[in-house]
């Protein structure tokens, strides 16, 4: 179910480092987007319409807001640099009270070809931090490593034993399954955009996840700030995720920069008493596949723009986000409301 929170601009209950201004905005969601594109539907659409200036940001644009339905939309900046920087700074902006605000961060991503298809949707179970190891040349590793450079850090070889320990567990995941369940299920139904450009992207795969029609699915997001591509790179990605997160914990899908520091940031903001990280959801679609099709050169399949997607994933990413929005309200204005963990 959906844990109870506070719209529009109103009086909020005092926390426990500094009583709130009465005329706070206590937004009931905050839309989190990297680039503006992502954002653009939403202000076009929802509509987000006020403008509120925020220099804190690493975005570099004000934050739009729609008084009305209580939703405070940002555009972070891409990267996971930008957007922890622009999420703290919000947390930390005296204008708004966030502690019982829900985040939808909705953006585009790449999506593992043995996952799904381009122009997809995934509500992820668990975000799992990429970035974090040890790398070696490519041209210098032992035979025993099978090719692969990324080890996991205080190990010697790669997925190495003993598995992880729930303290190194804690810093490279973020369970954020609390909703994304209920989110799956309120939207699974949607038809997402297929066009001759998807189908003719799709035919280049084997036929399999990447060749079927778009789709809300469950899947998992490998965060990354590196921007990468390949089908060792992938095969290396499904590996970590699985080494890094508990059988249970869903399958990985989607390739993406910002969604493991945004969730930093809103486990730090949450400890602080700043907002509510069991609130926080990841929606991504697949603008372009995570690896090449078979018998493509790599690298200029890469720079190829006729890879990418990115208009029908844009829109997919409000579709369904919006469809999510909906669903929530519902329950939220609802005569007897959802209490947080009931079905």
């Amino acid at each position: 179910g959906y844990v109870i929170g506070s719209r529009g601009r109103a009086p909020v209950a005092a926390s426990p480092r500094a009583a709130p201004r009465q005329e706070q905005l206590a937004p009931r969601v905050v839309v989190v987007c990297a680039m503006p594109s992502e954002l653009e539907r939403w202000i076009e659409r929802l509509p987000l319409g006020e403008r509120l200036e925020f220099p804190g940001g690493a975005g570099r644009g004000p934050l739009r807001w729609n008084a009305s339905l209580g939703v405070l939309g940002v555009a972070t900046g891409e990267g996971a640099r930008r957007a922890a920087t622009s999420v703290t700074a919000l947390g930390y902006d005296a204008r708004f009270e966030l502690r019982s605000s829900y985040w939808l961060f909705a953006g585009i991503a790449g999506v593992d070809p043995a996952a799904g298809s381009i122009g997809s949707a995934f509500w992820a179970r668990a975000i799992v931090d990429a970035e974090a190891g040890n790398m070696f040349d490519a041209r210098e590793i032992p035979p025993s490593f099978n090719g692969t450079t990324i080890l996991p850090s205080d190990r010697d070889a790669p997925f190495g034993a003993p598995p992880p320990t729930d303290a190194e567990a804690e810093g490279m995941v973020y369970d954020i399954s609390a909703l994304a369940d209920r989110a799956f299920a309120a939207t699974r139904d949607l038809s997402l955009p297929d066009d001759a450009a998807l189908r003719a992207l799709r035919a280049q795969y084997a036929p399999g996840p990447a060749t079927a029609p778009p789709a809300v699915r469950l899947g998992n997001v490998a965060s990354s700030t590196l921007f990468w591509a390949g089908n060792d790179l992938t095969l290396w990605a499904r590996r970590w995720h699985d080494y890094w997160l508990r059988a249970d914990g869903g399958a990985f899908a989607t390739t993406a920069m910002e969604d493991s520091a945004i969730a930093m940031a809103l486990r730090c903001l949450t400890a602080a008493a700043r907002a509510d990280a069991s609130r926080f959801l990841v929606l991504r679609t697949a603008s372009d596949y995570s690896a090449q099709p078979p018998g493509a050169d790599l690298v200029d399949w890469f720079y190829s723009d006729s890879h990418f997607a990115e208009d029908q994933a844009l829109e997919a990413a409000y579709l369904v986000g919006h469809a999510f929005l909906l669903d929530l309200f519902a329950a939220l204005d609802a005569p007897n409301p959802p209490q947080s963990g009931s079905r």
